[in-house]
């Protein structure tokens, strides 16, 4: 952002950091500036010309697909996450601060065939994906190929694991039951 105030917009902005005090302890970066504001975030299309503020999505975003695949690579980098395949539970999350952001998202998410789903939280809502296979691909939506290999090859590993506990607990089992019988005769 900094780089791309100066370049675009010859504005001159200031990049501060803080820790968070949660428990993942990450290091937020802020860019402030305060140098036309207003005709900035009217240009991003974050602000009307009343500075007023924007909280859905553009609907020129939402009616074009490649700027919907940039506009949600975007959302995930700022505030997604993917839960560790292997935790036995597979969710995509985007956060959102407003509602109408969050159900913005899962729209232009249903556009890619994606199934979406909003849940509203204390702090905002939040955006969110379940099947591993609408994961997956979502990050061929967004580009993400090695990521979206490495959680297949997670993701098969898991099942092939799962099958052959299922087929030993099965066949162990049939081994009892036949034991069993046996004796009764």
């Amino acid at each position: 952002l900094y780089e791309s105030f100066l370049h675009f917009y010859e504005i001159k902005s200031e990049i501060r950091h803080h820790q968070r005090s949660n428990l993942r302890k990450n290091r937020v970066y802020t860019v402030y500036t305060d140098e036309r504001v207003q005709e900035l975030l009217a240009d991003l299309r974050l602000a009307d010309s009343f500075f007023g503020l924007e909280t859905g999505i553009d609907p020129d975003i939402l009616a074009d697909e490649e700027a919907g695949r940039a506009y949600l690579c975007g959302a995930f980098l700022a505030n997604g996450s993917i839960r560790d395949p292997e935790s036995g539970k597979y969710q995509l999350e985007i956060s959102s601060v407003y509602l109408d952001h969050a159900q913005g998202l899962a729209s232009l998410l249903q556009q890619f065939l994606l199934d979406a789903k909003v849940i509203e939280r204390k702090k905002g809502a939040v955006t969110y994906l379940q099947r591993a296979e609408d994961i997956m691909d979502f990050l061929i939506v967004i580009g993400a190929m090695q990521a979206r290999d490495n959680f297949e090859r997670v993701k098969i590993l898991r099942e092939t694991r799962n099958d052959l506990n299922r087929a030993n607990n099965a066949e162990t089992a049939n081994i009892a039951r036949t034991v069993s019988a046996s004796m009764k005769t």
